[in-house]
């Protein structure tokens, strides 16, 4: 729509310049919507239609563009043209010349555009930039003012600036790209209306955008001697005729149809009817049978579950399949599973007689082996960039590797500071380049900001159990008299320096073994748990008085023998000893709310970990067994889910597949694309501006 912006520069000249696309963008200069199609010297318009009559002409209008900007757009402009207001009976209303539909192959071509020129009522020139340089435009504009009249010449305006100086009668040039100037200059004697297509960029919306409808009227109506309202109206009420006539024929065809093979169709049915009702049976069985097992077997119930779909694809076998996915992935241990840890680049490591690294997005990659036959590992943490694992050993070694590759690992540092403090059951990798090490003796704090020569910075008192992820607040047990223990919190200094900042009531736990202790992300939070299935939660944000929350109550009939937060902090994983994990909703801590429960088997839990995302949960089972198991859940927050995933877009583009189903086009500006193959989750593969 073009508006007077008001009175400009020194010399008083009012220029007229274009608004964006909106509601009104059909709007020309004038700023008067649905009237008529205006050209200089309103009594030419009369003596025109009476010299151009439509028998006169083999064209109602010649298009004239450029092939570099607006190909697409005119192509799409001229079907919209040819079918305003058309019946349905008649292939066009308009009959328009364009290049790329009347033009054959030929060794003249200027001799065959000059003809398509000659045999046109009006010239419509979709002015841009592009338009105004191109030699072929230029040269038909030149054409038509010299054999024609500019009072046949209509503008339809997709790119660039036009600016009309009032003053000057004339197109204000020092602004105006969208025409050439050479051959239009001086060519207007008075403001003409173009028609603002600038929001036209793509053919889709030549058959979705009802602004189209008004714009194309524009043209239509200079073109067809009718005035704009009458167009729209005979426009809408043809399309509603030609919709009802439509919907009333297919109906009829549709019902003849159906009375035509009622008869085929029934006898086929019969036939069937036997056969279809014994698969769906047998669909329904292994329905049952794969949900029977699905948290024991879950390899095996997925395959039942393909069996029972291609048997008959059943509601039940239908809904079971999309449910699948909530059920847990189960990456077989190599003798008991001591612990686990998820890096932030989404590699887990797994500890059971070998330290394994796995990625659990790409089921077709070969687990890494980062660490074998040097003793028993039991704690493993990553830093908090995925670079380095730290491993803690049975005999108290510490040992950091370089684990960037993912495909292989190398030592950087080992540590024997922690020997006398015997197993290491927790370690802890900061961001500042600290390694805690924790036993039941006692533990260490270690600087690794030079992994070829860690130095000790502190000893830790007796029994150490958790350490925040900054390093900064250990958590301590000390025996009491009737077998009860009290936590200690102690805050560590950036020199190393260790302070006592408060005691905790410890619930009550089975002697000789540690209580469940775990830090939230953001150390604010400290969750504790015993045996009597209590999960208690602590407010740290002050160390030096902490606040107690709301407890947890959970189901399990031994005690609760794992806690971990989610990355974000607003849900918490327990794990039963009767191989139950819990999920808690958090988000509010004076309100916990109870979430799924993914039952497994009759195992204990020994670890839990959270991927980056927090849509996974890793269970750790069978730590005192001969062999363990680990098991990955999917979940959303505090609910068990059955979504692959959830991607984020920005635009209002929908989300499109490649042909082959490998990648899927998301967003809108900037667009990513996400490789969606044979991964278990998807992967950015490129984002286009």
């Amino acid at each position: 729509m073009a508006v007077r912006r008001g009175h400009g520069g020194a010399d008083g000249r009012t220029a007229r310049a274009a608004r964006g696309p909106g509601p009104d963008a059909c709007q020309g200069p004038t700023g008067t919507r649905g009237a008529r199609f205006r050209v200089p010297g309103g009594a030419v318009i009369r003596r025109l239609r009476k010299a151009t009559e439509p028998g006169e002409f083999a064209y109602d209008a010649f298009l004239s563009y450029s092939h570099a900007w607006d190909k697409d757009i005119a192509k799409a402009f001229q079907h919209v043209l040819q079918g305003f207001d058309r019946p349905w009976y008649r292939p066009r209303s308009l009959k328009l010349f364009r290049d790329e539909t009347n033009l054959g192959a030929s060794p003249h071509l200027w001799r065959e555009i000059e003809q398509g020129l000659t045999g046109s009522r009006w010239l419509v020139v979709m002015a841009s930039p592009a338009a105004a340089e191109s030699t072929w435009v230029r040269q038909e504009i030149r054409w038509w003012l010299t054999h024609r009249s500019v009072d046949t010449l209509l503008v339809g305006w997709t790119d660039g600036t036009l600016v009309w100086d009032s003053e000057q009668s004339s197109f204000d040039w020092s602004r105006t790209d969208a025409l050439p100037r050479e051959e239009m200059a001086r060519s207007f004697a008075q403001e003409p209306r173009w028609v603002d297509l600038r929001w036209l960029r793509s053919p889709e919306q030549a058959g979705s955008d009802p602004r189209l409808i008004e714009c194309v009227a524009e043209f239509v109506a200079p073109l067809t001697g009718r005035s704009k309202d009458e167009l729209i109206g005979a426009h809408v009420r043809r399309r509603r005729r030609t919709r009802h006539v439509v919907q009333a024929t297919v109906a009829v065809l549709t019902a003849l149809l159906l009375l035509a093979v009622a008869g085929g169709i029934t006898a086929h049915q019969q036939r069937n009817n036997a056969r279809a009702q014994t698969l769906v049976a047998q669909s329904r069985q292994l329905v049952a049978e794969a949900t029977s097992i699905r948290d024991s077997q879950p390899d095996l119930a997925r395959q039942l579950l393909v069996q029972a779909y291609r048997l008959a694809s059943t509601a039940e076998a239908v809904g079971a399949l999309v449910e699948s996915h909530s059920m847990s992935r189960v990456v077989p241990g190599r003798g008991p599973v001591q612990a686990t840890a998820y890096s932030s680049r989404g590699l887990l490591a797994v500890a059971d007689d070998r330290v394994r690294l796995l990625d659990p997005a790409d089921d077709t990659a070969e687990p890494v082996v980062v660490d074998h036959g040097r003793g028993r590992v039991t704690a493993v943490a990553f830093s908090p960039d995925g670079r380095e694992l730290a491993l803690g050993g049975g005999n108290g070694t510490v040992r950091l590797l370089d684990v960037s590759d993912g495909r292989r690992a190398r030592t950087l540092a080992v540590s024997t500071a922690a020997v006398g403090v015997r197993t290491i059951r927790a370690v802890v990798l900061t961001s500042e380049g600290r390694l805690v090490a924790m036993s039941d003796r006692g533990g260490v704090v270690l600087d690794v900001s030079e992994p070829k020569r860690p130095r000790t910075v502190r000893t830790l008192p007796d029994a150490p159990i958790a350490a925040s992820p900054q390093g900064d607040l250990i958590a301590t047990e000390e025996l009491r008299e009737q077998d009860r223990t009290t936590l200690r919190l102690w805050t560590v200094s950036g020199s190393g320096r260790l302070r006592r900042a408060a005691t905790l009531n410890a619930p009550p736990g089975t002697p000789g073994t540690p209580h469940r202790v775990a830090f939230s992300p953001d150390g604010q939070m400290i969750a504790v748990a015993g045996d009597d299935s209590r999960v208690r939660l602590w407010d740290v944000s002050d160390p030096a008085r902490p606040v107690v929350r709301p407890e947890l109550y959970t189901e399990s009939r031994k005690g609760t023998a794992a806690v971990a937060f989610a990355p974000d902090g607003t849900t918490l994983a327990t794990g039963d000893s009767d191989g139950v994990v819990s999920l808690w909703d958090i988000s509010d801590p004076l309100r916990p709310r109870s979430g799924a429960r993914l039952s497994s088997v009759e195992t204990a839990v020994s670890a839990l970990s959270f991927a980056p995302d927090g849509r996974t949960v890793a269970a750790a089972e069978g730590g005192d067994t001969e062999s363990g198991t680990v098991r990955l859940w999917s979940v959303a927050g505090s609910e068990q889910t059955s979504a692959s995933a959830t991607l984020p877009s920005e635009g209002e583009f929908p989300p499109a597949f490649s042909p082959d189903s490998r990648l899927l086009a998301s967003g809108g500006e900037p667009t990513t694309l996400w490789r969606v193959d044979d991964t278990w989750a998807p992967r950015p593969a490129a984002t286009s501006p």
